[in-house]
């Protein structure tokens, strides 16, 4: 029987771009690492998150779309475990962008929490736990055959030592001290936070987050606060119409001496 011929094959070249963005550990020819960019737009089409620092509390704002009723509880909590995670007795991670990326980070951070009280007979401070996050994110940015995480991880919570300071149980603005709010992205750059946010329209939020909360010249109350958070939202997830089925989750982190890990949690649903 004859053979067949092979027939040749035309094959493009690969654009410049395409060979420089499947290594995270390969500079492109402007110097930046692609992936890692990658990484960075995954994170920033998440869910929106809006936290800050006021007085004695930490507020952190979470958003549900629209695709989730308010009387839907269940679909509701699912969401807020994909964003919304306890590492410790004293420590939230709020995360956003890919949910899987999410639950990995959370476990492994877990996992540092449980190994340094085994090892050190004490629970790690925020500072601590927000900087193995960072660190590892920023391990994935550099290490072969791995890939960047694409979310951003934001840590809040309580040191729970301040019981421990002769004269400042009483003393709310000492017991603030203690209070710590971190952000870590993709590229594992760690920031210490007055106030912050994370997700979609994020620079937008920023500042609507400041010159709402922080231009005003008079406290204001925590129902207040607030209020003032989840209007902050409206309009702007959704292709800038408000939905009715949107509904905002704000979570307050207080010191507290007699709560578990000296730390008051509550979550405020469906707050307008």
């Amino acid at each position: 029987a004859a053979n067949s011929r092979r027939r040749p094959v035309a094959r493009s070249a690969p654009s410049r771009q395409e060979t420089y963005d499947r290594s995270i550990t390969t500079f492109d020819p402007n110097g930046r690492l692609l992936q890692v960019e990658y990484g960075m737009q995954a994170a920033s089409r998440g869910s929106p998150i809006l936290c800050a620092l006021l007085d004695d509390c930490l507020y952190i704002a979470t958003y549900t779309h629209g695709s989730v009723r308010h009387d839907d509880t269940s679909s509701s909590s699912m969401q807020q475990q994909q964003q919304v995670h306890r590492l410790d007795d004293h420590i939230f991670l709020f995360a956003t962008g890919l949910v899987g990326d999410s639950l990995f980070l959370a476990a492994q951070m877990r996992a540092y929490c449980q190994n340094h009280r085994l090892e050190h007979g004490e629970a790690p401070t925020v500072r601590q736990v927000a900087t193995e996050a960072a660190n590892f994110q920023h391990k994935l940015t550099r290490t072969g055959g791995y890939r960047p995480l694409g979310c951003t991880a934001i840590l809040a919570g309580v040191d729970p030592f301040f019981d421990d300071d002769q004269g400042e149980k009483s003393s709310s603005v000492n017991l603030a001290r203690h209070l710590h709010l971190f952000r870590s992205g993709p590229g594992g750059v760690l920031e210490d936070c007055l106030y912050c946010a994370a997700g979609k329209q994020q620079d937008h939020l920023m500042k609507r987050l400041q010159s709402d909360l922080y231009s005003s010249p008079k406290e204001l109350a925590k129902s207040e606060i607030m209020n003032r958070m989840a209007a902050i939202f409206d309009g702007l997830v959704g292709g800038g119409e408000k939905d009715d089925r949107n509904a905002c989750h704000v979570w307050t982190i207080e010191p507290s001496s007699v709560r578990r890990g000296k730390m008051k949690a509550c979550c405020h649903m469906n707050v307008h």
